[in-house]
């Protein structure tokens, strides 16, 4: 980790000269879920195939590791269309698809828009090694096409990656690969792509990744909007629990944010601990005029005094507006809709977060809808404590 790093430089007294005195701060690490997203489609076809990339992970199963599934999110169809997904090998970035197929999963139902599907049929056949490049390729095998969506990185994603050329022997992270022509070549797509899921089984054991994302939008709804409202300000963040090895110690906090009309108010953030809601601090204001109103922007303020936040304990991390202000004059906040099925739901950051809200001095949450932030720790001083065990990898 980062530590703080004091150097004195001194010329004694006696020699009539100053001391000087020169510190150095390094940046404050950063912890949270704080993605720029773009939608992103590939309309499947019998013909025309999405490839997506992924590394085995070291098992955590005492028995072989094998692909269970993987669940998509389809956005159009057409004439009742049903996808087959297949597992395929790598040909230096690019799935190996006319002579590494490894196994072909059971075709789907007819498939409708708007809706996740899981796609599996795998079995003790498609063995996975730890630390290799795989493929899932999806083909519609039955109906005219399928449109398949999921996410890339915008400029504050994490890991902060575009396009890739095919090809190019990319081995790590999940990426995505398009075929016009049943798979004889292929087309570089994204790196850090999200918005799947991927399982994986030792045939009693489930274990899974991803992050299953289907949308993301401002959040103006008319409880959402960062004003005054019958008498109490309006409050948008994510709640959740601090993993049970971590207390750290928080200087600052992050979302993606914007304003409206504009609003008079500052933005703020607040961190808030316990189902009783109990304030532990707010940031300082950021004035209307270096709030932007469009784009995708990611605004950072800090504390007066470090925040300590604790293991194993519910938090909630809010943005809000200083101002009464009103519905046309007023900040907003970034949120995704997710799969918030149990599974998909503690793939989140800190094992599953909620979107929570204070409208009208009642507090709510909102479980399909989660706010991307960042928690900003004090450097030299970010873990107070760390107790044994890592962190969970798996969602079993």
């Amino acid at each position: 980790m980062w530590r703080s790093l004091i150097v004195v430089s001194f010329i004694l007294p006696s020699v009539g000269m100053a001391a000087n005195l020169t510190i150095q701060q390094p940046s404050a690490q950063m912890i949270g879920f704080m993605p720029t997203l773009a939608t992103n489609t590939t309309v499947v076809t019998s013909t025309g195939l999405l490839g997506i990339g992924f590394v085995a992970p070291a098992s955590p199963f005492s028995g072989t590791m094998r692909l269970q599934d993987i669940t998509i999110y389809v956005s159009a169809v057409n004439t009742a269309p049903k996808l087959t997904a297949k597992l395929v090998s790598d040909n230096a970035g690019v799935p190996n698809y006319t002579s590494g197929v490894i196994e072909t999963g059971t075709e789907s139902a007819a498939l409708s828009a708007g809706n996740w599907y899981t796609l599996s049929g795998f079995t003790t056949t498609s063995n996975l090694t730890a630390g290799t490049q795989y493929w899932i390729v999806l083909v519609c095998t039955t109906g005219t096409s399928v449109t398949v969506q999921y996410t890339i990185p915008g400029t504050l994603a994490f890991p902060p990656i575009g396009a890739y050329t095919a090809g190019s022997g990319m081995s790590w992270g999940e990426t995505s690969a398009t075929s016009a022509d049943t798979g004889s070549t292929w087309t570089g797509g994204y790196g850090g792509i999200a918005g799947f899921r991927i399982g994986f089984t030792d045939g009693t054991d489930n274990a899974y990744r991803g992050i299953a994302i289907s949308a993301f939008a401002w959040a103006n709804g008319a409880t959402e909007k960062l004003f005054t409202d019958t008498g109490t300000a309006q409050e948008v963040g994510s709640r959740f629990t601090m993993p049970a090895n971590a207390k750290v110690s928080v200087c600052a906090v992050g979302m993606q944010a914007r304003q409206s009309g504009p609003p008079t108010g500052n933005l703020r953030f607040r961190i808030y601990s316990g189902s009783e809601m109990t304030l532990l601090g707010t940031t300082l204001g950021i004035p209307p005029g270096n709030v932007r109103s469009g784009g995708l922007n990611f605004y950072i303020s800090r504390f007066t005094t470090p925040i300590t936040m604790s293991a194993g304990t519910l938090y909630t991390v809010t943005a809000g507006n200083t101002a009464a202000d009103d519905s046309t004059h007023y900040h907003s906040v970034y949120k995704y809709t997710i799969q918030n099925d149990a599974t998909s739901a503690g793939l989140l950051p800190f094992g599953g977060m909620v979107l929570a809200k204070n409208s009208g001095g009642s507090w709510s949450t909102v479980t399909t809808e989660v706010v991307p932030f960042a928690i900003y720790l004090c450097t030299g001083s970010e873990f107070l404590s760390v107790s044994a065990g890592g962190p969970h990898a798996w969602v079993q």
